[in-house]
C-alpha cells in the first residue's frame, strides 16, 4: 500500500466542538507539508469558524461546506481519507455509512492521536484513497495462507457437469477432460 502523505477528514455538525476540529486538522498538519487535512461540515457556522482560524494551513487544509450528511458521507468514501473523525450528533449512525477509511474515530473526545499513541489500533494505515481496496496493517499481513481442496469420487461425481460447462465455456477443455476423466 502507498504510505503517505498522512490525512485526515472530519465529518462535523453543529455539535461538533470547532476549537476540537481546529486542533485535530492542525495536528495533521504537522507532519509535514504535503499532509492533508479536510473538513466536510453541514455547518455553515463551524465551517467559517474554522476557516478563520486556520489560515496558516491554508494550503494543506480544505474545507467543505455540504447541505446534508448524505453529502458528507458521500465526499468521505469518495476520498477514503487514511484518519475519519465524525463529530456529529449521532457519530455511530453516521459511521455505519462509511465504507472507505483506513481508521474512524466517533465523536468530540476521539481524536487520531488517541489511536496514534494509546488506543491500539493499526498505526500504518492506507492513505491516498487506497482504503477504498485496502485495510491498516495487521497481524494477518504476517501469516501465510494456502487454500486445501479435498474431493471424495462421489462429491466430484456430483460437480463435474457444471465443472465441465465452466471450463469449456472459458475454452479450457483439457480443464475439463480433467474431470471428464474421473467421472
Amino acid at each position: 500500500m502507498l504510505a503517505g502523505p498522512s490525512e485526515i477528514l472530519i465529518i462535523a455538525d453543529d455539535t461538533a466542538n470547532p476549537d476540537f476540529i481546529i486542533s485535530d486538522l492542525t495536528a495533521q498538519c504537522e507532519h509535514d507539508k504535503s499532509a492533508r487535512a479536510t473538513l466536510v461540515s453541514v455547518s455553515g457556522k463551524v465551517s467559517e469558524f474554522v476557516k478563520n482560524k486556520t489560515s496558516k494551513y491554508k494550503t494543506q487544509i480544505k474545507i467543505n461546506r455540504v447541505q446534508n450528511m448524505e453529502q458528507a458521507v458521500k465526499i468521505a468514501n469518495e476520498v477514503a481519507p487514511e484518519h475519519i473523525e465524525i463529530m456529529t450528533k449521532n457519530a455511530n449512525k453516521v459511521s455505519q455509512k462509511i465504507r472507505n477509511a483506513g481508521a474512524m474515530f466517533l465523536g468530540n473526545y476521539s481524536p487520531v492521536a488517541v489511536g496514534d499513541y494509546f488506543a491500539g489500533p493499526s498505526h500504518v494505515l492506507p492513505t491516498s484513497g487506497t482504503s477504498r481496496f485496502s485495510s491498516g496493517l495487521s497481524v494477518y499481513d504476517f501469516l501465510k495462507s494456502s487454500s486445501v481442496i479435498q474431493y471424495e469420487k462421489s462429491a466430484l461425481k456430483k460437480s463435474a457437469k457444471e465443472i465441465m460447462k465452466l471450463a469449456q465455456m472459458e475454452g479450457l477443455f483439457e480443464h475439463a477432460k480433467s474431470i471428464e476423466i474421473r467421472k
